[in-house]
């Protein structure tokens, strides 16, 4: 997920990468603002929607024990199907953005997140939902997934 300028600032360490952690409720907050960015109001918008489809799966798995995205691309296709993204106000994303990822539902291979994003000052800037798929994959013959063409 690295992106050159951004930074990103997990709330309360809900996220991992780890599919042993501790299994919590299914959200994920975190902070997040690009450095160095030009005064053009279609690139600050562009960069909050970059950052719309990394959390919401993350969220999804937390309250199940044994799964998380370190997973994906080796025992669980992960994948994003949609995201629907409304845009409320002019957006800063030179500035602190908080996105609060909320999954309403993680059942039959599919979830659903809806997603906000506020400013600095709490402001509502932004909403978003994103559906996605978490299947597991089919029972390969050895057991063993190549790391080179994992994804």
């Amino acid at each position: 997920m690295g992106v050159i300028g951004r930074d990103v600032r997990i709330v309360d360490g809900a996220y991992t990468n780890d599919s042993e952690a501790p299994v919590g409720p299914p959200t994920v907050d975190a902070w997040v603002r690009f450095a160095e960015v030009p005064d053009d109001p279609a690139l600050h918008a562009g960069l909050l929607a970059q950052f719309t489809g990394h959390m919401s799966i993350a969220a999804a798995l937390r309250p199940h024990p044994g799964i998380g995205q370190d997973q994906a691309h080796r025992t669980l296709s992960m994948g994003i199907n949609a995201i629907n993204l409304a845009l409320h106000s002019d957006v800063h994303a030179d500035q602190w953005m908080l996105y609060h990822h909320l999954s309403t539902f993680a059942g039959d291979g599919m979830t659903h997140s809806e997603c906000r994003v506020h400013d600095e000052a709490g402001a509502l800037v932004a909403s978003f939902t994103v559906d996605a798929m978490v299947r597991p994959f089919a029972d390969s013959t050895t057991g063993k997934v190549d790391e080179r063409t994992a994804l």
